[in-house]
């Protein structure tokens, strides 16, 4: 009746296929845990699924929020260097006074001519407009002010003037062209590539929650074997204490079936303390660092594995998969963008290398009346006009700076080139590695999954021997070994499985998107300007 009992018990717990429903599979594992282990306590079980294991992550996990951040310090750096575009009202306002020492007396041919006194000027202006740069390079000022020169040197001179400028200067060489607008497309790229780093990020902290679950639920179901494998010794010992005292076995048979299940038991501690480390990683990729109320709850996955399917060997899949890594890897993406940057910064390099060239045009108008006011009013009278045209050029002796940051950029550039490569080589090698790994551990999972069932019916066969006195508690106890290895074994196979497929899924690219997760890609406008930040 015993020996009946641990039967079922290792149908029902010991070899439930990972397919069976959630709701039993996990039920039945609580009951071990509160009845035969107290020691790990499963009171109160914070029931997890996979999806929502990875949608906390995405909430709480520091790494992510990092990275996350530091997307969003990209954008804003986008959004900065939209500054240099913005106009700027300024207003210069000049004030002076001198003193002229008086001119000593002056005799010209024996003629006293005489001297000057000494002369106070005092001087005044007010200078003020708009100023700004424009996207083709052109930068522009406005500025209109009054303007007061007051003399004394005998009599008083008053003087009150005013102006009106336009001035507008184009770079014809350097700093022309699209160099200005080269440098928000630079901003534009630097926040791709934080979005794509975010992303990998991202897909790297899935990957890692998959796995740490995955984790869980065999290192449970080890869990549950050993446990199972003790229940195992210990029936063996009851029967061998039995034949023992018949005068069957002698007492050194009872001793090597004792010492079995010592270390069986000790296995059973040894995979207690696995299951807890393993929820304590699982844990810390999931949990906000402070929800202490979490930490403390023991953890219950509720996702199935998938079973032992597998992709069938096409090439043509194969190749698809391919595609699809190097057009989704955001690591692929990453590089590309920084190659992006690196052609736009030797641009740049080749336009800092040209003779300064610029092209200036100024037109004013100005006034001359007895007050401030009549001063301002008149300046609308385009009959006291002038106008400028300018023409300025400049080429350093040498231009090491300029030389020298035009081969660094083609360097970079090169290098740039090289890591992309790098990168799309590494891509096409981890989707074949992947894909036939998933291939090769489905086959596992078959494989050990029949040596299990076969290694039962050995053990089983052997028990019964035993139970006749056809056996030894020898060869039952390595019967047994063999079965509970190929347990092992079919465990492990099932956990490589399920890595296998999330490190199929990373390798193309497409991790989030196969657990319904969506980032938002950034789309800077190299047209429109961002608002005005509010402060």
């Amino acid at each position: 009746m015993f020996a009946s009992c641990v039967l079922a018990l290792m149908s029902a717990f010991l070899l439930a296929p990972l397919q069976e429903t959630d709701e039993d599979l996990w039920a039945d594992l609580l009951s071990d845990y509160t009845e035969s282990t107290p020691s790990f306590d499963m009171s109160d079980p914070l029931e997890l699924s996979l999806v929502d294991a990875i949608r906390l992550s995405f909430g709480n996990n520091l790494t992510v929020r990092a990275a996350n951040l530091d997307s969003q310090a990209s954008v804003e750096g986008f959004g900065s260097a939209w500054g240099r575009f913005d106009s700027v009202l300024f207003t210069d306002v000049t004030g002076s006074r001198s003193v002229t020492a008086p001119t000593p007396t002056n005799i010209v041919g024996g003629v006293n001519v005489g001297g000057s006194g000494a002369t106070t000027q005092t001087f005044f202006n007010l200078q003020s407009g708009v100023r700004g740069l424009f996207l083709s390079g052109t930068s522009w000022e406005f500025s209109v002010g009054p303007q007061r020169v007051k003399t004394q040197s005998g009599g008083t001179s008053d003087i009150y003037t005013a102006s009106s400028n336009l001035t507008i200067t184009h770079p014809l060489l350097r700093n022309g062209g699209d160099f200005e607008r080269q440098g928000l497309e630079i901003a534009a790229h630097d926040v791709r590539i934080a979005a794509a780093g975010r992303d990998q990020t991202a897909m790297n902290t899935v990957e890692l929650v998959v796995i740490s679950y995955w984790n869980l639920v065999f290192s449970l179901q080890n869990l549950r074997t050993k446990r199972a494998s003790v229940a195992l010794a210990e029936e063996l010992v009851d029967i061998t204490r039995r034949t023992f005292d018949q005068g069957l076995r002698n007492r050194i048979e009872v001793v090597e079936v004792e010492a079995e299940l010592a270390q069986r038991q000790e296995e059973l501690i040894q995979a207690e303390n696995t299951a807890s480390q393993a929820m304590d990683e699982l844990r810390r990729l999931v949990f906000a660092p402070g929800d202490m109320e979490q930490f403390r709850r023991p953890l219950s996955p509720t996702t199935r594995a998938l079973g032992d399917e597998a992709p069938v060997e096409d090439p043509a899949k194969l190749e698809d998969m391919i595609l699809t890594a190097l057009a989704r890897r955001p690591d692929i993406l990453q590089r590309r963008w920084e190659l992006g940057r690196a052609d736009l910064e030797v641009e740049r390099a080749e336009n800092q290398t040209l003779s300064r060239f610029d092209m200036t045009a100024a037109y004013g108008t100005n006034s001359n009346e007895g007050s401030v006011s009549d001063s301002l009013q008149t300046l609308n009278d385009n009959q006291f006009d002038s106008a400028r045209l300018t023409l300025s050029w400049e080429m350093p002796f040498g231009n090491r700076t300029a030389g020298y940051d035009l081969r660094r950029a083609r360097v970079t550039r090169q290098r740039a080139g090289v890591l992309l490569r790098e990168v799309e080589l590494l891509a096409v090698t981890d989707v074949r590695i992947e894909e036939r790994n998933v291939r090769l551990q489905a086959q596992r999972v078959r494989t050990t999954a029949e040596s299990s069932r076969l290694n039962r019916e050995v053990y089983e066969g052997e028990k019964r021997r035993l139970e006749n006195d056809l056996s030894t508690p020898f060869q039952v106890r390595e019967t047994l070994r063999n079965w509970l290895d190929a347990i092992d074994t079919e465990l492990r196979a099932r956990l490589d499985l399920e890595v296998s497929r999330v490190a199929l899924s990373a390798a193309q690219g497409v991790l989030l998107e196969s657990y319904g997760l969506a980032t938002t890609q950034p789309e800077p406008s190299l047209e429109v300007a961002p608002p005005p930040p509010f402060r």
